[in-house]
């Protein structure tokens, strides 16, 4: 059983529910700095095959190209765990730089800014003081898609460097509470989409 904390964090009952389920296992690791082997393990127990990790010449030559440093989370991911899925999964996790076959927008530029910190829905009809419908492809690098034009962004220039936001044809919303991409794929990959709280 998982219970919430005043944080919302997850807190894992032992005597209420057996052997910790893997996205205990995978925010208690993020949590308490483990080993990448750990971070190994836990991704193959969840059956995800992930493509040969990058070189550390190969992850610092797109980071020149572009003029930016990756988060260091998903820095060390890319370099000692993986760099996306193997073949195609409801849990599949995009390339380097690389988007989704379906992805409707222009390739995300993320030498600019992404200048958001807040939640713009402009189906709505509002605009943001915050930034430009254009500003939505900057500064982000996609990890993934949930479906009918919902992409997941990992914000690599700007405000929100290092978090994850969604990105849907409707609006832009971080996670609630705001999660790293470590945080953010032990939810991912163990099929506990709780990303609002």
């Amino acid at each position: 059983m998982l219970q919430r904390t005043a944080r919302r964090r997850c807190v894992y009952n032992p005597r209420v529910s057996g052997p910790p389920p893997l996205s205990v296992l995978f925010v208690s690791l993020v949590s308490n700095t483990q080993t990448i082997e750990s971070v190994r393990d836990i991704v193959k127990s969840a059956g995800v095959r992930l493509s040969p990790a990058l070189t550390e010449a190969e992850v610092s030559d797109y980071e020149r190209k572009h003029g930016i440093r990756l988060p260091s989370d998903y820095r060390a991911f890319v370099m000692h765990v993986g760099n996306g899925t193997v073949g195609s999964s409801s849990r599949g996790l995009c390339t380097l730089g690389i988007v989704p076959s379906d992805f409707d927008r222009p390739a995300p530029n993320v030498s600019k800014v992404f200048p958001f910190t807040n939640a713009w829905i402009w189906e709505d009809g509002h605009a943001s003081t915050e930034g430009t419908a254009q500003d939505v492809n900057c500064g982000v690098l996609i990890l993934g898609t949930d479906g009918c034009g919902q992409y997941w962004a990992l914000v690599v220039n700007g405000p929100e460097f290092g978090n994850v936001w969604m990105l849907a044809y409707v609006g832009i919303t971080p996670t609630d509470p705001r999660m790293t991409f470590l945080q953010w794929y032990g939810l991912w990959i163990t099929g506990k989409r709780d990303w609002w709280g």
